[in-house]
């Protein structure tokens, strides 16, 4: 990629009118259009021992829709588990899971599962906080490196986007306490009161809250149907995402309401018997259908473990009126364990309750992920307008077999996200980034003025060789591109930025030594506040006619409130940038769609920054990062060390920042003496008060 010059003229448009710049496609398309939609289901076959059933076809499924045989029209099975190891062979390594990611790729295995971890704080009791945490950090451990995942708190604080980077759950989930005051589940009786208030207004005793604990307060009420809408809404956020394995991992105690039958026809029992108040059955209907609707299978992990009989009286307190239940249908804890049995199985997955070997029933859930058959059908009878449908799935010849897909369904896709005329934001706009166009981003938040953080960001995109290229031999596009940043606490795009580029690339000896695919980055800077963000960058192609995005996590740092602080690392080639990078002239203004940042023109970096993290032994890299302090006047002591996985010391550099310095600090890597393996690039900055320290990871091979 060295051999070749590039050069980009940025050409002067808003990114309100993007969408007019892309070139209408030169072949008509045939649209074929049917009334009737591809209904797919996932399947999970294990035998009695609960191993996965592999290798079954098409043929051996037999499939009905209201008792009625469907054909399947389509069929996959799908396989995620890696091939053992050759035992002669090195691990590859591996960097560890709280180290942030910098950069991020749309072209990552890791977009092929999309899993949301649910703790449902409301409804666990906060002497179990640090088994849920326990619960939680071991599905992030054990499914973040083969799944983009989201971390929901049925409270609705400290919840992610959708992510890649296993730290920023890590760090979400670190924030969780558990709410519930009573080892007792919550109750789910539709009648409420508000709360339990004595006469005179003061606080009932705890005698008289015993008393009434057969009640319900508002308080309980609310809490049972912000978990229901939290799933609702993440089930529908995910419907969109068709071609993916989708799953909850619901961390909850569950609550006290008998579940049996609510999701098995069209009416719960509840409506049937025509009461007036059916919240709690409706709430979880609308629940389950949304689940249904998005093939999102749900896995439940509840953190009481084992609930002996000599431990029933304590979790049950406060008891109940009369003394503790005699029967299982009438004890509150069991009726809270097989509810999250219920609800899990009716949407194609399985709880795990009332055991202490809760890390075997997670290894069941990773291998139902791991492996299952995707079965889609067209119901032969689309009469009944959106009621609900029961679907019943065999493996034809072995009744020992279990399946576990979706019990039902109602006809009628997910809500579709609201459609945007703008090519660019529609690639932006959903769950998932989109890879059609492969795509890298990083972000580096540097000392800015005052709270203002200059964010200098890169994005890179890959393209193949032969589409680009010209009659004359040339590699030619015209690329278009923009970056939302969306403010996670506020939960919405606080601003936009969106160039349009014109670019022409040559390589030596006429382009005889083209590669087989083109990478070049574009660099742009935008200015933030302090705050956590989501970056989401599209690019379109007109040479190719088709676009990409990609999504990027970020913390703004408020540089101006501490006494000693350290950037984020830039990392380049010592030799030069290995990749063409567009520059936007510095006559070219910036253009911006609405109030927020503004884009900075000028770099800040010293130095073209590469999006790669693993380089080779003979590599030298550059690092730069920046230097905040309140007293000028002060020295920073600066050590800079390579430390490999077991954290020991491979390289130390010392440095300094001198009095009134600027602080950004510019050097060298020689990556020869680490040898192979996984490191982390460590500064620690000192003055006489504090310390202070930043890292980024690399793998040498």
């Amino acid at each position: 990629m060295r051999s070749m010059r590039l050069v980009f003229t940025f050409v002067a448009c808003c990114a309100a009118s993007l969408a007019a710049q892309q070139p209408p496609s030169k072949t008509p398309q045939t649209t074929f259009k049917s009334n009737i939609e591809l209904i797919n289901v996932d399947v999970v076959v294990v035998d009695k021992d609960g191993n996965a059933i592999r290798g079954l076809k098409q043929s051996d499924f037999s499939l009905t829709d209201r008792k009625k045989p469907q054909t399947v029209a389509t069929f996959d099975e799908v396989s995620h588990v890696l091939p053992e190891p050759d035992a002669a062979s090195t691990p590859a390594p591996v960097l560890p899971p709280t180290l942030r990611m910098d950069v991020m790729s749309n072209q990552s295995t890791q977009a092929d599962r999309l899993i949301m971890i649910v703790v449902d704080d409301l409804h666990i009791w906060k002497g179990r906080t640090n088994k849920a945490k326990d619960l939680a950090r071991d599905v992030i451990t054990k499914l973040g490196d083969q799944a983009s995942m989201a971390l929901l708190f049925t409270s609705g604080e400290h919840s992610t986007q959708v992510t890649q980077d296993r730290s920023e759950l890590l760090a979400a989930l670190n924030t969780m306490q558990a709410r519930q005051s009573w080892r007792r589940p919550h109750q789910a009786i539709d009648t409420q009161r508000a709360g339990a208030i004595s006469a005179d207004g003061d606080s009932l005793s705890a005698l008289d809250a015993v008393g009434k604990s057969q009640e319900t307060s508002l308080q309980d009420f609310e809490e049972n149907m912000q978990q229901f809408q939290t799933m609702q809404d993440a089930a529908r956020m995910l419907g969109s995402e068709d071609n993916r394995r989708k799953a909850f991992v619901l961390i909850s105690e569950g609550i006290n309401k008998e579940l049996n039958g609510i999701f098995d026809s069209a009416m719960t029992p509840c409506e049937m018997s025509m009461s007036a108040a059916c919240y709690h059955d409706r709430a979880l209907k609308d629940m389950m259908e949304s689940m249904r609707r998005s093939n999102v299978a749900t896995y439940a992990l509840d953190p009481r473990g084992k609930v002996k009989p000599e431990d029933m009286q304590q979790e049950l307190h406060p008891a109940p009126l009369g003394g503790d239940a005699v029967f299982r249908w009438d004890n509150p804890i069991r009726r809270a364990q097989d509810g999250l049995g219920f609800m899990t199985e009716a949407s194609g997955g399985f709880a795990v309750t009332d055991t202490d070997d809760l890390t075997g029933g997670l290894q069941h859930i990773v291998e139902d992920l791991d492996h299952y058959y995707l079965l889609g059908f067209y119901p032969t009878d689309p009469s009944g307008g959106d009621k609900y449908r029961p679907l019943v799935v065999t493996v034809t010849g072995h009744p020992e077999y279990t399946l576990r897909f979706r019990h039902g369904y109602t006809p009628g896709a997910p809500p579709a996200p609201p459609k945007n005329k703008d090519p660019l934001v529609a690639l932006v706009a959903g769950v998932m980034p989109k890879s059609d166009l492969p795509l890298r981003l990083t972000a580096l938040p540097l000392v800015g003025k005052g709270k203002t953080s200059n964010v200098a960001i890169a994005l890179e995109v890959t393209a193949p060789t032969s589409s680009m290229r010209d009659a004359n031999n040339k590699l030619s596009d015209d690329v278009t591109y923009s970056v939302l940043v969306v403010d996670d606490k506020k939960a919405k795009v606080t601003s936009r930025t969106g160039r349009a580029a014109k670019l022409s690339l040559s390589g030596r000896n006429g382009g005889a030594d083209m590669p087989d695919s083109v990478t070049y980055q574009i660099p742009l800077t935008l200015d933030l506040d302090p705050g956590r963000y989501q970056l989401r960058a599209s690019a379109m192609s007109a040479k190719l006619g088709t676009g990409g995005s990609v999504y990027l996590d970020i913390t703004v740092p408020d540089y101006s409130k501490t006494a000693l602080a350290l950037s984020g690392i830039a990392l380049g080639f010592a030799d030069g940038a290995r990749v063409p990078v567009g520059r936007v002239p510095p006559t070219a203004p910036a253009r911006n769609v609405g109030p927020g940042p503004r884009v900075a023109v000028p770099d800040r970096l010293p130095f073209e920054p590469t999006l790669l993290r693993t380089f080779e032994t003979t590599d030298t890299l550059r690092a730069y990062f920046e230097v905040a302090r309140k007293d000028m006047n002060s020295t920073v002591a600066l050590t800079v060390m390579i430390v490999d996985s077991n954290n020991r010391p491979m390289l130390a550099i010392d440095k300094s920042v001198a009095p009134n310095a600027s602080g950004r600090i510019d050097f060298r890597v020689p990556l020869a003496p680490l040898g192979p393996g996984a490191f982390r690039l460590r500064i620690t900055a000192t003055d006489s008060h504090t310390v202070a320290t930043t890292e980024t990871g690399i793998i040498v091979r």
